[in-house]
């Protein structure tokens, strides 16, 4: 079943989320969306969710009852789960409010993978890097009319996503590289300043 999914078809988008089925991820907001774009003829998005966690078959439900294009692979080996994802054209970062997460793996791997990033996170941090680095785009939490704008956005402009995520990879390069971070914060913690 996994390896049919690296077969992309040409007319598909492929839009993917990596990390736990819980309760910190609004990945319902994410299936509204998909909903809105598919009731508006937009029917060739793939969602691919990456993970598993106690909301699984719950979300599972959803996604069928809106009638949207979703696999879910459960969880998979990492190799496999970057595979996978560098086949995507786009990656969401779903993140219920009041969420306490700051920049978490997922980005760091959707950056790695140099994808352009739907947001709904409040993390201030976050969404100013997006902005800072023209990486992503950020949405109003829970907003589902807002996903749908944006994924709708990076949709309908392949060079428009291809741009953002080369800018994603090019923040990865800059701050998510442990071999060059790591240096800094030992620096830092050796000269006594704030890390």
């Amino acid at each position: 079943k996994s390896n049919a999914i690296m077969d992309k078809p040409e007319d598909e988008v492929w839009l993917a989320y990596i990390g736990t089925l819980g309760h910190s991820y609004d990945l319902i907001s994410v299936f509204d969306a998909l909903k809105i774009l598919k009731d508006k003829g937009i029917k060739n998005i793939k969602f691919i969710v990456m993970g598993d966690g106690p909301l699984k078959s719950k979300f599972e439900e959803y996604a069928k009852e809106k009638g949207t294009y979703v696999e879910f692979t459960g969880r998979l080996s990492y190799e496999k789960m970057v595979g996978i994802l560098t086949v995507c054209d786009m990656a969401i970062n779903p993140i219920k409010k009041g969420s306490a997460g700051s920049i978490i793996n997922k980005v760091c791997d959707y950056a790695a993978a140099g994808l352009p990033v739907i947001n709904t996170q409040e993390c201030e941090e976050y969404k100013k890097l997006l902005i800072d680095y023209n990486a992503g785009l950020n949405c109003v939490c829970e907003d589902s009319v807002d996903i749908s704008k944006k994924i709708c956005d990076l949709y309908k402009d392949p060079a428009f996503r291809r741009d953002l995520g080369v800018n994603n990879r090019r923040l990865a390069e800059d701050k998510f590289d442990r071999r060059k971070s790591y240096d800094i914060i030992i620096n830092k913690l050796i000269n006594g300043e704030d890390v």
